[in-house]
């Protein structure tokens, strides 16, 4: 008969055995939820708008590793043998299946799709550039070169560019011939070419805005009347009954006409003495001298268009309309903001027109005397 000694032991293996086990499915627990707080943190920190909807992510291979590594250190190292194989394979087949769990409902907070600034390229700032093209432009204008010379210097900008440019370069050179008085004869010719072969708008250039303009058309008509030429630049839509050789010269706008007016007067005293001679004879004395005293005033006649012919100075204005020939006009006063016409005859009054540029407006009627050639 065979004695069967228990071993005391034995039970407390068993139970060790059962704890490990234990102890290895908690650790699988502990590290699925582990991986997934890692691979939470770790998502939320990418910049995406797209939720992650497949059952392979982030999560699910982080679970799937950390549950197959402790799954085999579990196995063999704690519990080693067949049953050492057995409680591996159960727990990577855990951890897979968890993590495949895992990633099929677990998914990402959708965000808002982060717009990425743009590169900020630092660049010659277009008025520097601008202004270059300015001065070159002006340059081509000055030397009267060929137009296909400009399209050189104006190929890197746009149309609206290419306008400005060529409209501040043409008011920077009639600005400058209108100073120097010595402009070109075929000036005038290749600038309105010039507007025409790119396009420009003529309105916004020739128009009575256009100081710098004006100024040029104005010296352009003082240089042909010095050679005695008539200038013919200056038309008019003045309901005007000139006669048939009579051209327009210039035309000032919304000018004042004043007329003035002369009162005299008298003013003087009296010095007398009265001497008795004899009873009821008296003998009396005395001087009266006066002195004439003159009054000149304004007088405001209306407010219209001043025209300057080669024959007459019209007034045209809705109040009152007059007509000053150029022979009956005695002399001419020039001021700075106006000018004033002395008419012949003994009782014509002197005329005075403000709100223009005096000194143009008597350097013209001054040398309508030169015109020879109409």
């Amino acid at each position: 008969m065979v004695r069967r000694i228990k071993d005391p032991w034995a039970k407390k293996s068993k139970k060790g055995i059962k704890s490990l086990e234990t102890i290895g499915k908690l650790s699988i627990g502990t590290a699925a939820m582990v991986g997934t707080g890692i691979a939470h943190e770790i998502k939320s920190t990418q910049k995406t708008s797209q939720a992650n909807s497949s059952p392979i992510n982030g999560v699910s291979l982080i679970v799937m590793l950390l549950g197959t590594v402790i799954g085999a250190g579990i196995g063999f190292g704690c519990v080693g043998g067949f049953w050492g194989v057995i409680v591996t394979a159960l727990l990577v087949f855990v951890s897979i299946f968890v993590g495949a769990i895992v990633g099929l409902f677990v998914k990402e907070p959708s965000q808002s799709p982060q717009v990425s600034k743009p590169r900020i390229i630092e660049q010659t700032p277009v008025v520097n550039l601008n202004k270059e093209k300015l001065i070159a432009i002006k340059d081509l204008i000055f030397s009267m070169s060929p137009y296909k010379d400009y399209y050189n210097v104006l190929a890197s900008l746009s149309t609206e560019e290419r306008k400005d440019v060529l409209i501040n370069a043409l008011n920077a050179y009639y600005a400058e011939m209108a100073m120097s008085m010595e402009i070109p004869s075929e000036s005038e010719n290749y600038t309105d070419e010039l507007i025409k072969t790119f396009s420009l708008p003529v309105d916004s250039i020739q128009n009575c805005a256009n100081k710098s303009y004006l100024d040029y058309q104005g010296a352009l008509n003082l240089q042909d009347m010095l050679i005695g030429i008539l200038p013919r630049r200056v038309t008019i839509a003045h309901p005007i009954n000139m006669s048939k050789d009579e051209q327009p010269l210039w035309v000032f706008p919304a000018v004042s006409c004043y007329e003035e007016v002369i009162t005299r007067s008298n003013a003087g005293v009296s010095r007398a003495i009265s001497v008795k001679i004899a009873k009821g004879i008296y003998y009396h004395t005395g001087a009266f001298k006066g002195e004439p005293i003159i009054t000149s005033n304004m007088k405001a006649i209306a407010t219209g268009d001043l025209i300057i012919t080669n024959k007459c100075l019209y007034l045209y204005s809705t109040q009152r309309s007059s007509k000053y020939p150029i022979n009956k006009i005695l002399a001419y006063v020039p001021f700075e903001d106006g000018i004033g016409v002395q008419l012949d005859g003994a009782k014509s009054k002197t005329i005075y027109f403000s709100g223009l540029d005096g000194t143009y407006a008597y350097n013209v009627v001054s040398n309508i005397k030169n015109i020879t050639e109409s």
